[in-house]
């Protein structure tokens, strides 16, 4: 059985319930000592106004670019203050530590109307086209249609400062290439041909490539970025600078997916809408990892 008190540990609903006679051998003012807490800070009250408040509540409404770029700032601030991450400590900072102070936000900022999936949730394309159970670090998929399309494809490797996350990262890189490829697949038989990207986080780099059936049946699979992950203190503002711009690009890029979904597709020029962020250029690979 399976009890509290057998831990030590007194727990005053739970004895009303299981251990009434107890309750019985104590005086009221005793159990009223007993479970009475004080907080210092229970009367202070909130720090900003129902005025304020209505305010923030518009700006998120409007959707403010200024808003978003400062949530992330503020995120961002917060890991380049956070001893752990300034130590560059594999122990203090592990894959699941890198997902919910990093990736959490970064995801909020490029797809904010995007329904995402986390580790948990199986790859719908994975299961309709290679009946596989495939569980990405993070799916960003739409629903239109009564129909889940699934848009981009995230995986983590290890900690940003783990000693050899090589064979992970081939490894996850493989897994992405083949969700992308699944999408592609399943969205083409449903006449959605728009691209699919895939995002990999390792070594403190973030990875962005695309993938597309413009040469059908032939998959096309582009880098479009390198980037380095500004995790600290020290780093230059001109670097966080870039690496904010390339955020933007890329929610620019996954609202443009979006907009394939609100417009009927004869309306849709694709390489219009991607043409400005040169993502049917050719770029070489990086030199670390080979893939």
């Amino acid at each position: 059985m399976d009890d509290p008190l057998l831990s030590a540990v007194i727990n005053y609903d739970h004895l009303k319930v299981k251990h009434n006679d107890i309750i019985k051998q104590v005086e009221e003012k005793d159990w009223n000592n007993f479970t009475k807490y004080e907080l210092e800070f229970e009367n202070k009250a909130l720090p900003i106004n129902s005025d304020t408040l209505i305010e923030w509540i518009n700006q998120c409404q409007e959707d403010s670019s200024d808003f978003r770029f400062k949530h992330f700032i503020y995120d961002l601030h917060l890991i380049r203050n956070n001893y752990a991450y300034q130590i560059r400590s594999p122990a203090l900072v592990n894959e699941s530590t890198f997902t919910h102070d990093f990736l959490a936000s970064f995801i909020k900022f490029i797809a904010p109307k995007y329904i995402k999936g986390w580790d948990t949730e199986q790859s719908v394309s994975a299961k309709d086209e290679r009946g596989v159970d495939k569980r990405p670090d993070v799916i960003g998929k739409l629903f239109y249609n009564n129909i889940f399309n699934e848009v981009f494809f995230i995986e983590v490797s290890y900690s940003p400062f783990h000693y050899n996350p090589m064979d992970h990262a081939i490894g996850d890189h493989t897994k992405l290439r083949k969700l992308g490829k699944n999408a592609l697949d399943r969205n083409y038989r449903k006449n959605r041909k728009h691209p699919v990207f895939l995002i990999h986080l390792y070594s403190e780099y973030l990875y962005v490539y695309f993938m597309d059936l413009k040469y059908y049946p032939i998959v096309r699979k582009v880098l479009l970025y390198t980037i380095h992950i500004p995790l600290y203190k020290n780093t230059p503002t001109d670097e966080i600078q870039k690496f904010l711009d390339i955020m933007w690009k890329m929610k620019l890029m996954l609202d443009g997916i979006i907009q394939i979904y609100e417009q009927s597709e004869k309306d849709v020029d694709l390489e219009a809408i991607f043409r400005n962020f040169n993502i049917f250029e050719t770029f070489s690979t990086p030199r670390n990892p080979k893939k």
